[in-house]
């Protein structure tokens, strides 16, 4: 693209490109913290070869949203405290979200001045809100949310696996 050399862009490209890679690292690693969750909840002993056979013939395999359900569900079973539950998917949601559009968006120029990168949706590259600046306070941030994501996942899987935990009695 001839056109970006001759324009004084503000971000610098290795910076952008290194951000986005920071945030495709902290969606793989939410990812994967949903999956051990879901693996030590059906396998408790992780040592075990089922663990291990459940894991990679079946957990591994599944979208990010079947095992964001798996989730939901194992929850809902275990009668997950609301708030902490929702705090929970917020962080999930953040960060996945957020790597969705690094993974399938497009990266463009944007501004009419001060020329800086941004990723902008494949459908509408006009429209302000369909643009993202990934900037490293964007990525000081998205960190934040995996770390609380993996502590907040680490929360629930300690609660519901305690053998001291009282569980509701459920009534037909």
């Amino acid at each position: 693209m001839p056109f970006v050399d001759k324009i004084k862009i503000n971000v610098d490209i290795e910076e952008f490109h290194r951000c986005c890679g920071e945030i495709l690292r902290f969606g793989v690693a939410v990812e994967n913290n949903l999956e051990l969750f879901i693996t030590s909840y059906f396998c408790a002993n992780q040592n075990s070869d089922k663990f291990n056979i459940f894991n990679d013939a079946i957990v591994i395999d599944l979208s990010f949203e079947r095992k964001l359900n798996v989730f939901k569900l194992i929850c809902k079973e275990e009668d997950v405290d609301k708030i902490l539950f929702q705090k929970t998917l917020n962080a999930i949601h953040f960060v996945q979200r957020l790597r969705n559009k690094v993974a399938h968006w497009h990266s463009g120029i944007s501004g009419t001045e001060n020329f800086k990168i941004t990723l902008q949706k494949k459908t509408s590259l006009t429209l302000k809100k369909d643009e993202i600046p990934i900037t490293p306070e964007l990525v000081k941030k998205t960190d934040k949310e995996r770390i609380n994501a993996i502590n907040k996942l680490d929360e629930i899987y300690q609660i519901i696996s305690s053998p001291n935990r009282v569980r509701k009695i459920k009534t037909f």
